[in-house]
């Protein structure tokens, strides 16, 4: 499934990718994005050192 999205977002052109990106970045989204990534981590799928990579670069 990530890699049909990559291929779509590689496809995409800058001002629809920032349109993404930002729509995917408000803090509703946000808070959910975050709350995935801790049962995410909970449950053993990624590691505290991805978690943590993963929120540094999304600005957290």
């Amino acid at each position: 499934m990530q890699k049909v999205w990559m291929k779509k977002i590689a496809k995409m052109s800058p001002q629809e990718q920032q349109k993404l990106m930002a729509e995917a970045f408000k803090p509703e989204n946000r808070n959910k994005l975050l709350s995935a990534m801790e049962q995410m981590k909970a449950s053993g799928q990624i590691t505290e050192e991805q978690y943590r990579m993963a929120k540094q670069k999304m600005g957290m």
